[in-house]
């Protein structure tokens, strides 16, 4: 009978918990990397993805909307981290990892004021803000808070004074 390798996982780790899986066996997994907390090793994926994004784009500042390679939504599950802190329910080792790399905890709200200072600094420069979301100015992800201000229009999660604020700047919200 052929059993998928996801199958064999979970029994490998059932096993181990039940206490039922040989030293031998426990041994030569865990040689290999093997994670025996599927949650784990789901977070450490998912660290990696941002890892990458980071050496790509110079910032963690991921749009929500955001999916990294294989469809992982990695925008959301930056989201689900920062949400989890606020909860106060993000373990200390994943927030001081998350920091280490260089992860903003209130880049939604952040320096509002600044952004959008930011913001009409460019639209003087270029004419427009039709900002493209790689753009940085003054070190600062300023496509991406845009295209995060953006999202969060579209769900109703901005307010209408900072929706207010962006349109009389001019922004364009398609």
């Amino acid at each position: 009978k052929l059993t998928s390798l996801g199958s064999w996982i979970d029994r490998q780790r059932s096993c181990k918990m039940k206490g039922s899986l040989d030293d031998n066996r426990i041994r030569k997994l865990e040689d290999i990397g093997f994670e025996w907390d599927r949650d784990a090793s789901r977070w450490n994926e998912m660290f990696a993805l941002l890892s990458d994004y980071k050496e790509r784009e110079g910032h963690c500042n991921v749009p929500l909307i955001y999916e990294s390679k294989g469809s992982k939504k990695l925008g959301r599950w930056l989201g689900t981290q920062r949400q989890a802190k606020r909860k106060g329910t993000l373990a200390e080792s994943r927030r001081t990892r998350l920091e280490t790399l260089g992860v903003e905890w209130d880049v939604n709200t952040g320096d509002w004021n600044e952004m959008l200072g930011l913001l009409e600094t460019y639209r003087n420069r270029e004419g427009h803000c039709l900002v493209p979301v790689k753009q940085i100015e003054e070190g600062k992800p300023l496509g991406v808070w845009l295209n995060n201000a953006r999202a969060r229009e579209k769900t109703g999660a901005l307010g209408v004074e900072k929706c207010r604020a962006l349109e009389d700047i001019g922004v364009v919200w398609d």
